[in-house]
């Protein structure tokens, strides 16, 4: 397994990270969708009233999807909301 890559998501206000369905969460880099491989509630570990969520991504995947470098495609995370 290669290195892991961590992200940490912070929601707008009205939006917790709690209310997000972790099951649904993608990372979407060019043409390749990635499941993250591990998720965590962290609280708000920064003070600035929002709860942060940790995603952890296989960095061998990561780096397969960016074979010319970190600027070389464009990354989206999407996922959905526990209501829908």
């Amino acid at each position: 397994m290669g290195r892991l890559k961590r992200w940490i998501v912070t929601l707008p206000p009205g939006y917790p990270t709690e209310d997000i369905d972790a099951g649904t969460m993608r990372l979407a880099i060019g043409n390749t969708k990635l499941e993250p491989t591990g998720v965590e509630q962290l609280g708000d570990t920064d003070n600035d009233g929002l709860p942060e969520l940790k995603l952890t991504f296989d960095g061998a995947d990561v780096q397969a999807a960016l074979p010319d470098g970190p600027d070389s495609a464009e990354a989206t995370l999407g996922g959905e909301l526990g209501d829908g």
